[in-house]
């Protein structure tokens, strides 16, 4: 009897220990750093200031201040950039290597956007091919910092002592304002060592590789560009991944291991012998064979240590950009908590007219801005980071729109409405363009859907179709609870007659999650119709041919076109159709038969 509430307060106490665990690996991940800079938004929940009060003085820096940069990657090349056009001579550039563009250039975003690029080619020569792009893009970076005219140093920071800064060869730099873009390191697990770094898995053409991952989705992107070589893959997430309870994360999950990526979550490494990898999955060992394993743990901050002590996310005043305790250090880039090269370079502009103007840098953007990971089909996602906790999303599909008609391939958008104010709050895209798509979006969300630049702001067909297919689906979401109105927009009257024989159709804002579109509809006519300016009335006239027609023609698709004065017609079919205005029925003539086709949430305006 002593045991049971003995037990219980030991089963609460590892639930409260998991549950801070939870917390303190979430909080360091690369999106919940998007939630810790919100937070600094609302000074009474931001936990950082309860503790810790920045330093602040006046912003504006004078253009003769001693200014050093430390690193060579993309946030600090469009920092010294802002600083040359705005004025500034007094700046140090000090690079701890060669690798100028960082890692979005060497071994990040633009590797992965060159081999998914050529990923039908023979893997050696794409191989090649993309050291040959890598080394031109690093040049050319490295060409760009030397022509700011600015001194560039080599050498590697190893502390920062008050106002200076100290290499490893012993040699300082004074400061009057230093800026660390230093961007972060991939973590160590000696029980895995030893493990190919992420610069060496771009040399890897075939064997066995195991991706284990502390739940970075990341990790599917290396694990898709392997599998593209010819290579084994098992990916092993010791956490669940942080996005994993989205059904556009789940998508884009089965999109991998469609093509043979084995995924396995949650699992627990337990050792390692030589080539074989030993884990606990689901209660059971399981023993993996490898070629190479490879450890994609949470990025760790690559900060010196500054006057002494090392400093972690914590310690930074993200809407400042700065140390907290230390107003004349900031940091940018991934030093700052896992950036984009879109965010990066965004905040060192941000920053760097902040100095000149005077006014405090406030770098609220970062909550549009998208997040992308890059695979055979790319997976991106804009909007404010609390929308990932809401339930209530919504999905399209599409196929053969726009630049997905060249690459035949099928696409996914999730999205989340908001009915009050006209808005989506968030985006999700799974498809090969998702990159070039969310780019778009993330300047689009901020604009009401009835805004006509959702359609017209891209020269480019896919962004209109595919925009237009999501704000069809809101609309027939809306409309659909307006069930008192026909399909000329007219009031049924209580009085009329609906005959008990009518064939029924489901309520066009289901066409994506019912089975009944599914099966009576071709692809290709669902994308048609739901894109008609009254996609009610055209899935109600093509369900009256078809079943007019008889079973053995239901699935071959039938093109319906809207003639110049906006009545339906199809190649090689004489049929007719009336519509009564006081009701949501369609009555259709074909072949001397007729069929009645009534839904009672009919309700998408008709424009002849």
């Amino acid at each position: 009897m002593l045991w049971q509430p003995f037990s219980r307060s030991l089963n609460s106490v590892s639930l409260g220990k998991q549950a801070f665990n939870s917390f303190s690996w979430a909080f360091e991940q690369g999106i919940f750093y998007k939630i810790r800079f919100d937070m600094g938004k609302f000074r009474y929940i931001d936990p950082v200031k309860w503790f810790n009060l920045s330093q602040r003085s006046d912003s504006s820096v004078r253009q003769d201040e001693a200014i050093v940069v430390v690193g060579v990657g993309i946030a600090a090349f469009a920092f010294v950039r802002s600083l040359r056009r705005l004025g500034y001579t007094n700046v140090t550039i000090i690079a701890r290597d060669e690798a100028f563009g960082g890692k979005c250039v060497n071994y990040g975003c633009m590797p992965s956007e060159f081999y998914m690029a050529h990923r039908d080619e023979d893997p050696s020569i794409a191989l090649e091919k993309g050291k040959a792009f890598v080394t031109s893009l690093r040049k050319a970076t490295e060409q760009s910092f030397k022509e700011l005219g600015f001194p560039l140093v080599q050498g590697e920071v190893t502390a920062v002592e008050g106002n200076r800064v100290v290499l490893h060869t012993g040699e300082t730099y004074p400061f009057d304002r230093l800026v660390l873009a230093t961007g972060n390191r991939q973590p160590k697990w000696s029980l895995l060592e030893p493990t190919c770094s992420l610069k060496e898995f771009w040399d890897i053409l075939s064997g066995k590789l195991v991706i284990v991952s502390d739940g970075n989705v990341a990790s599917l992107t290396y694990a898709s560009i392997a599998r593209d070589r010819g290579l084994d893959i098992t990916v092993i997430f010791t956490s669940p991944p942080l996005l994993g309870h989205l059904p556009s994360f789940q998508y884009f999950r089965r999109e991998l291991e469609k093509q043979g990526v084995e995924i396995l979550s949650p699992a627990k490494v337990q050792g390692r012998d030589d080539n074989r990898l030993l884990i606990k999955i689901q209660g059971k060992l399981k023993s993996i064979d490898f070629d190479h394993v490879m450890y994609d743990g949470v990025p760790e901050l690559n900060l010196p240590p500054i006057d002494g002590s090392s400093k972690t996310i914590l310690d930074l005043d993200l809407r400042q950009a700065s140390v907290i305790g230390r107003s004349n250090i900031y940091v940018l880039g991934d030093a700052s908590g896992f950036l984009s090269a879109t965010e990066a370079e965004l905040q060192a502009k941000q920053l760097a007219n902040a100095w000149s103007s005077g006014e405090l840098s406030q770098m609220q953007d970062f909550a549009r801005l998208p997040v992308r990971v890059h695979a055979r089909k790319s997976f991106a996602m804009v909007g404010g980071p609390w929308t990932l906790l809401y339930p209530n999303w919504r999905s399209v599909d599409f196929k053969m729109l726009g630049w997905s008609a060249v690459h035949n391939e099928a696409g996914k958008l999730w999205y989340l409405y908001n009915p009050q104010d006209k808005k989506v709050e968030a985006i999700h895209i799974c498809h090969r363009d998702a990159s070039e798509l969310i780019s778009l979006a993330s300047v689009l969300i901020d604009l009401p859907v009835t805004d006509t630049r959702w359609l017209t702001s891209s020269i480019h067909p896919t962004s209109a179709e595919i925009f237009k297919i999501m704000i069809e689906d809101i609309e027939a979401g809306e409309l659909a609870t307006r069930s008192s109105e026909g399909l000329l927009g007219t009031t049924v009257q209580s009085g009329s007659d609906v005959p008990s024989t009518l064939i029924s159709l489901p309520p066009v804002s289901h066409i994506h999650r019912s089975s009944f579109y599914q099966t009576v509809f071709t692809p290709e006519e669902r994308a048609i119709g739901i894109l008609d300016q009254n996609p009610s009335l055209y899935f109600a006239t093509l369900l009256g041919i078809k079943t007019l027609l008889g079973s053995e023609k239901s699935q071959t698709s039938i093109v319906l076109r809207r003639s110049a004065q906006g009545l339906y017609w199809a190649k090689g079919l004489d049929f007719s159709y009336e519509v009564d205005p006081n009701s949501t029925c369609v009555t259709l003539n074909l072949l001397d038969k007729s069929v009645t086709i009534y839904m009672g949430s009919l309700t998408i305006d008709m424009e002849d």
